[in-house]
């Protein structure tokens, strides 16, 4: 398994804030499974430090730099929806 070298919050891989997209990214697989793994663990350990995890986990991965075409994708993806 080849990891990514940088990791960021995509912008198209998101449900929250992007934090599980960005970790599936960096190790290569799909981000649902992740999402599965984070739900599955933070049950276990009674939800808080799955939460104070994903807040930090939020604040130090930078979100991704979009250029002008896809931001106005995105925009209008968010539109439609």
């Amino acid at each position: 398994m080849k990891l990514k070298k940088n990791i960021v919050r995509n912008a198209e891989n998101t449900k929250i804030a992007g934090v599980c997209g960005a970790i599936a990214e960096l190790f290569g697989i799909d981000a649902k499974t992740v999402r599965i793994v984070y739900v599955f663990l933070s049950v276990l350990t009674a939800f808080l430090p799955g939460f104070f995890l994903y807040m930090f986990l939020m604040l130090i991965i930078p979100k991704e730099m979009l250029d002008v075409e896809q931001s106005s994708k995105q925009v209008t993806k968010q539109q439609n929806a």
